[in-house]
C-alpha cells in the first residue's frame, strides 16, 4: 500500500474547517465533518449574462477582454447596424456608432482602442477601416481589398486581417500585404480581440466541410498549420491568443464550444444556447463571453459566459 507520507515527506495535515486559499493538488483531512478534501483544477462552465441592448447576428466585430469587451456592427431589426456596445464583465452598454453601418466585419483591439475593418455595408462589401477611442470611431487606411467575413487579430497599431487569398497587417495608419493563408477560405473565427499579432491563429470556414476544421497559426511572418478543431465552423465566435485560444457555436452541434491550447483542440462543455450566423465572442479560454448569433427561433438577444475558476475542491468521505 503507498503511504502518503513516503511520497511527500510529511503527512495529511488535520484542520477543523477548510483552509482559506488551498493550492493546486493540497490534500487535508476537515475534522469537523470528517471529511478528506483536496483541491484540482477547476471544471468550466456556462451562465447567463446580461442581455445585449437589441437582438444582433453577423457580428464577427468584436475586440477586448471578458471583463473588458467591444461589440460592434452586425444585423438588428431593421438591418445592418453601425451600433457599438461596451461589456463591462457584468452589463452592456451603448457606445459611439461606426461610420458606416457594417455586419462580418472583423475586430481587433481593446475597448479603447477598437480596430474595425471591412464588413458588409448596406450597399455592399466595404475596404473601410475605423479606429474606436473608448468614445468615438474615426476613419483609419483602407484595407487593399473589400472584405466581408475576415478573421484577424492584434492591436489597434498591430494587427493582421486575412481571407481567402488576401492578407495585411496594420500599423495604425495603412495596411500592408503579408502572406496569405495556406487554405483559402471565408466567414473563418480567430482571436477577435487585442491578441498579440504575432500570436493570431485561424479556424474553420467555407467553402468546403473539411476546411471547417482547418487551423493555421501566424508568426508575423509565416501562416503554419495547426491540428484541426473538434468540430466543423463557420460564421461561429473565437476569442484568445494562440495558446489560451477559444471557439463558440457555429457549427454542428451549434451549442459546441472547444479550446486550443497552442497545440491540440479539446472540447468544453456545451453553450446553453446553440449559436450560428456570427455570434460575437471576446475573452480567453478561461473567461470567455459569447453573445448574439442566431437560434432556430430567430436572432438572440442572450450573453453567455465561460469561466473556469483558478480551483475546485473534491471531497472524499472518510468511513
Amino acid at each position: 500500500m503507498t503511504i502518503y507520507k513516503t511520497i511527500k515527506g510529511f503527512t495529511v495535515q488535520t484542520i477543523a474547517g477548510d483552509p482559506p486559499t488551498p493550492n493546486i493538488g493540497q490534500i487535508w483531512y476537515n475534522s469537523t465533518s470528517n471529511t478528506l478534501k483536496c483541491t484540482t483544477v477547476g471544471t468550466g462552465a456556462w451562465s447567463s449574462g446580461e442581455n445585449l441592448p437589441i437582438a444582433t447576428d453577423a457580428f464577427s466585430g468584436s475586440a477586448g477582454t471578458a471583463t473588458a469587451g467591444l461589440a460592434f456592427g452586425g444585423q438588428s431589426p431593421p438591418g445592418i447596424t453601425g451600433a457599438t456596445y461596451e461589456y463591462d464583465g457584468t452589463d452592456w452598454s451603448s457606445g459611439g456608432s461606426l461610420s458606416t453601418a457594417r455586419q462580418f466585419a472583423t475586430g481587433a483591439g481593446t475597448q479603447t482602442a477598437g480596430l474595425a475593418t471591412g464588413g458588409e455595408s448596406p450597399s455592399g462589401s466595404v475596404n473601410s477601416t475605423e479606429e474606436y477611442d473608448g468614445t468615438s470611431w474615426s476613419s483609419g487606411g483602407n484595407y487593399p481589398a473589400t472584405v466581408n467575413g475576415a478573421a484577424g487579430s492584434g492591436l489597434q497599431t498591430a494587427a493582421v486581417v486575412v481571407i481567402s487569398s488576401t492578407a495585411a497587417e496594420y500599423d495604425g495608419s495603412s495596411w500592408t500585404a503579408s502572406n496569405a493563408l495556406n487554405t483559402s477560405r471565408a466567414y473563418l473565427m480567430s482571436g477577435n480581440g487585442a491578441a498579440p499579432q504575432t500570436a493570431c491563429w485561424v479556424n474553420g470556414g467555407p467553402p468546403t466541410a473539411s476546411t471547417g476544421k482547418v487551423t493555421e497559426e501566424y508568426d508575423g511572418t509565416n501562416w503554419t498549420s495547426g491540428n484541426n478543431s473538434n468540430v466543423g465552423r463557420s460564421q461561429a465566435a473565437g476569442a484568445g491568443s494562440q495558446t489560451t485560444a477559444i471557439l463558440m457555436g457555429g457549427g454542428s452541434p451549434a451549442a459546441a464550444a472547444e479550446e486550443y491550447d497552442g497545440t491540440s483542440w479539446t472540447s468544453l462543455s456545451n453553450m446553453n444556447i446553440a449559436r450560428v450566423a456570427g455570434p460575437g465572442g471576446f475573452g480567453s479560454n478561461t473567461l470567455a463571453v459569447t453573445f448574439g448569433g442566431q437560434s432556430p427561433g430567430g436572432k438572440l438577444i442572450t450573453t453567455e459566459e465561460f469561466n473556469i475558476p483558478a480551483t475546485a475542491i473534491k471531497t472524499f468521505t472518510v468511513s
